[in-house]
This record gives structure tokens, sequence and C-alpha cells, in this order.
């Protein structure tokens, strides 16, 4: 009995990905656009070299959001001087408050076949946002660039178990029976782009959470054994689509081996913050960052070869493209406290004329009020949903959830979801009436039947949970949680 209590906290964990923790005081950075501006119209042409704080945003490398100071009309960036993270610059601030207000696009970079690459082997670099010769477009480049080299296998990742599309390709030829294997040729596109980027906007506050990068498959084109696929929509790069796989879930490790990867992040969080300033009832005036500050120039690539990997005896190959889209989904809300991370910003800060400092404070949540959800702010409101979850506080993921249900009544996911935190609250019957509703609307959810099992288990009925088991069993018959109900089972004396 015991085991099986501990499984149902590890189930929840793993399906959610989520891990338990405690908010703990931590120290962050303010620092003041309007002093920043100030110091570099006192220091002149050479500003970077007599200002270096101001230059790198006082050490700011991870961005947590800002404050606007409508009193003093400032604008305050709030972050941490994360060492783990790559640096991020003044520069890079502006060119993204650039894309946003000056250019109205999302910062871009695509590698794109033309009509001529076959004869001439190279591909057209495409920049959007107005990030081409910036250091910013230069950095989404290199990444977009690094992240092919990895997958054709010609540079290492750093991460010995992550495999290269190309040997994975490999290995399924050398693995196939002699001259039956059939060959192929494929062309796609890899892109990275964020996944549920959002930030909450409320009273001149900017809170960014949840700003994850991850990797997108798309095949242009195919062909089998030399003839065309019509239609690739239907067509599937398995090799490409399981290495994309690898890459999101061991990004957090791939940062810290590739460098351009460990940046995108942080700028990442810099387009989002952009973003939200556009959000707002009340802007600042940013005139003078859009139009008046000089970004540095920095060479940009407008061209480059084609990467192609073909195997021996011309069995078949891959090439590749795509690039790197950064966006960011913003929430407005109506109702809610942002108080806490004003005056935490606010009233540490001893003189106007500071450019940066800083202060302790607990993270923070702007809180979700009822009826306030939009279609739009649905990937938001699950990302901050599942923020909650993380934090063990339940009831409020299960208030978020209702409002998502409200807009999409038909996601067997959102049943699902808030049928773990009714679980992990102890209320195994609400558990058990939303797990019902993900099987209804997706039959074959597995880890619904999986959930299901251990709720009706800890209600005391075994004969309903060894049967939600055995229907898991059916859509998921291997693995380490297959393994532990058969046993399981088997145990039951079932």
């Amino acid at each position: 009995m015991n085991r099986n209590r501990v499984r149902v906290c590890v189930v929840s964990a793993l399906l959610l990905g989520l891990t338990c923790a405690v908010a703990t005081a931590a120290q962050y950075t303010a620092y003041s656009l309007k002093v920043a501006q100030q110091r570099i119209e006192k220091a002149g042409v050479s500003w970077r070299e007599k200002e270096p704080e101001v230059f790198k945003l006082a050490g700011i490398s991870r961005v947590e959001g800002f404050v606007y100071d409508r009193a003093n009309n400032d604008l305050i960036l709030v972050g941490e001087k994360d060492e783990t993270r790559a640096a991020l610059t003044l520069d890079d601030l502006a060119v993204a408050l650039r894309a946003r207000f000056r250019y109205n696009e999302w910062p871009l970079v695509s590698i794109d076949p033309t009509p001529d690459t076959k004869k001439t082997e190279m591909q057209h670099v495409r920049f959007e946002g107005g990030i081409e010769d910036t250091e910013f477009g230069k950095s989404l480049y290199e990444a977009d660039y690094r992240l092919k080299e990895i997958s054709f296998g010609t540079v290492p990742p750093g991460i010995p178990t992550l495999k290269s599309v190309y040997d994975r390709d490999l290995d399924e030829l050398q693995s196939s029976s002699g001259g039956g294997s059939k060959s192929s040729e494929i062309n796609s596109r890899l892109w990275f782009y964020p996944i549920n980027p959002h930030v909450v906007v409320r009273e001149g506050v900017c809170v960014v959470r949840g700003l994850n990068v991850g990797v997108f498959t798309e095949v242009m084109s195919a062909k089998v054994d030399g003839n065309a696929v019509v239609d690739v929509r239907a067509f599937k790069s398995t090799f490409t689509d399981a290495f994309a796989s690898d890459v999101n879930s061991r990004f957090e490790d791939l940062c810290k081996t590739q460098p351009s990867f460990n940046r995108m992040r942080g700028l990442q969080e810099l387009v989002a913050v952009s973003k939200a300033l556009e959000e707002m009832d009340e802007r600042p005036d940013l005139s003078w960052w859009v139009e008046k500050y000089q970004v540095s120039k920095a060479d940009t690539a407008k061209q480059t070869k084609v990467l192609r990997h073909r195997y021996d005896g011309d069995k078949g190959g891959f090439e590749l493209s795509g690039g790197v889209h950064l966006t960011a989904l913003v929430m407005r809300l109506n109702a809610g406290d942002v108080s806490a991370l004003r005056e935490a910003v606010l009233k540490v800060r001893t003189k106007p004329d500071l450019l940066s400092w800083d202060f302790v404070a607990a993270e923070w949540i702007i809180p979700l009020g009822q009826g306030q959800a939009k279609p739009e702010d649905v990937a938001g409101l699950f990302q901050q949903a599942i923020f909650l979850q993380d934090r063990e506080r339940h009831a409020e993921a299960i208030s978020i959830y209702d409002e998502i249900l409200k807009l999409n009544p038909n996601d067997a996911d959102i049943y699902y979801n808030r049928g773990i935190a009714y679980h992990k609250k102890g209320d195994c019957d609400k558990a058990v009436a939303d797990y019902n509703q993900a099987i209804s609307i997706n039959p074959e959810y597995a880890d619904a039947y999986d959930n299901r099992g251990v709720a009706y288990y800890k209600k005391g009925d075994y004969d309903t949970a060894v049967k939600d088991w055995r229907n898991f069993l059916e859509l998921e018959p291997e693995g380490d949680r297959a393994d532990w109900a058969r046993k399981l089972i088997k145990d039951m004396g079932y």
C-alpha cells in the first residue's frame, strides 16, 4: 500500500513534468532605462566603453519582467544576474523594441532555398524585424546553423546520448535487409520556436513566465525510390521528428554546451518584454530607443551553403532549411494584485539617478480572477496552471483549468491535468470524473487510464483499477510504467 501511494505522486509528477518546489526568496536586479538614456547622452559616442554597466544591462541575463514608474516616466527592467546564462546587452533590448514598435514584426531568421539552389548549392538567409546586421540577428543565425550541424552529426552536441538525424537514419539503413530497403531523399525544415511563450500584464507591471524554446519540424519535399511524394503533409521524417523531440527534452542541457542556444533564451525574453509594452494601457515613451538609439553593426550572413549528408552507396540523403522565430503571447488581466513586484522595485530605490539596484523578493505571480480569460489566452493560462501545480498550489491551478474549459470544453488534456490536480489534493472522486471526461474525448488516452486506475485503487475499487491498468497496457505495452502495472496486477492476484 505504501508503494502504491508513492506511485500516485510519482505518476502525477512524471505525467505533468513537475517537481516539488518551494518558493524561496531570490535576489533580483532592477535597471532604469531613463537613467541609461541620460548616461548615454552624457557620455557621447564612446559611451559603451565609458559606461559598461549601462551597455551590459547591469549584468541582467535572465529577464523576469518590468515595472513602469509612471510618476517618473521610467521603464524599469527586472531580472537576475544568472551566471549560467549568456550575457544580454542594451543593443539586444533596443533591437527587440525596434522589431515590435518600428517594424511591427517578430524577430526571425530563415534559411531558404532559391530557384538556383540546386545549381549553386547555396541558400538565402532572410531576416525580419530589423535584426539584420545586428548581434541579435547574428546570434539567431548562429543558433539555427549550429542546430543543423548537430542534426547532421558534423558537430557534436556535447551530450553523448543525443543522436543526430544522420546517425538515426544511418542506423536504420544498416539494420534493414540488403537491397530491400528503399532509398529516400527528404528536404525538411527545422525551426526554433517558442513553446507556450507568454507574459502577463497589468497596471504597468509585466511578469515573464513559461518561456521555453523548442524545435519544430516540417517536411518540404521528399522522394522515395526516385518517386516524388505528392502530398508531403502526410509524410513524416521519423528521424528528424525524433531528433527534434530529443532536443526539446534536453534543451536546458544543450544550453550548457552550445553558447548560441543559451543566448537565444535571453533574446526570447527580451522579445516577450517588448510585446508586453504594446499591451499596456499607458505606454512609456519609447521613441528615443526605437528611433535615436544607435545599435552597433554586426555583419550577418546573406547566404549559406546547403547542408547535405549523403550515405555510402547513394542510398539516400536529406537536406535541411529552417530558422528561428521568436514570438510571445500576452495575457492582459483585468484584476489581480501586482503591488508586490511594483513596491519591491520602487521602494528599494534610494535615489532617482540610480542606474541599477538589487532587491530580494519571493517569487511573484499575478493571480487570475474569475471570468477574465479570452480565447487567445489559453496557451498562457495553461502554462500558468502548470506553474502553480509545480508549487503544490492545486486549488489555484484548478480555478485556471476551469476558465480554460469554459473557452475550450473539448480539450482532453485540460480535463486530464485538472484530474491530476484534484488527485493530488486527495479528491479522488473529482479526479475520476475528470479522467472520465478525458477518456470520453480521447478513448486512447493511455495516461488517463493509468491515473484513473490509481485513483480507483485509492478508493478501494480494485477490480475497476485493474481493468483500467489493462486498458493502459493495451495502449502502452512497453516501458517502466507498463512493467510496474503488470507487476502490481500480478501482486494483487488478478
